[in-house]
């Protein structure tokens, strides 16, 4: 298991190159259930199921950090780790957070 790091470590930087990445694999995760849906079992349907909430709890509980951790932030930092990477940003935390997913993805490519 991952050590956490120390708050002071937990800088916003930190977050949002972490919530890019969480974003990046519910996006994957979602297109590929997508492409799923019609060859799974209901019970392996299930486990994909299990697998979607695990990352959403793991999700809303860095934000929850996230927030702890750096209590002036305001309700655009929602956007960090929900979120689709589609479609036009909503704010310039959006924004920048999608801009770092892509680097994200590419990087599996180069």
């Amino acid at each position: 298991m991952a050590k956490m790091f120390s708050k002071k470590r937990r800088t916003m930087d930190v977050y949002k190159r972490i919530g890019s990445e969480l974003r990046s694999c519910r996006e994957i995760l979602v297109l590929t259930v997508c492409a799923l849906g019609g060859v799974l079992k209901a019970d392996e349907w299930k486990k994909v199921e299990r697998a979607i909430t695990l990352l959403n709890e793991a999700c809303d509980a860095a934000e929850s950090r996230m927030f702890r951790d750096h209590p002036d932030i305001g309700n655009e930092y929602f956007a960090v780790f929900h979120g689709s990477l589609s479609g036009i940003p909503n704010s310039a935390i959006d924004e920048e957070i999608r801009g770092l997913a892509k680097d994200f993805v590419d990087g599996f490519f180069t």
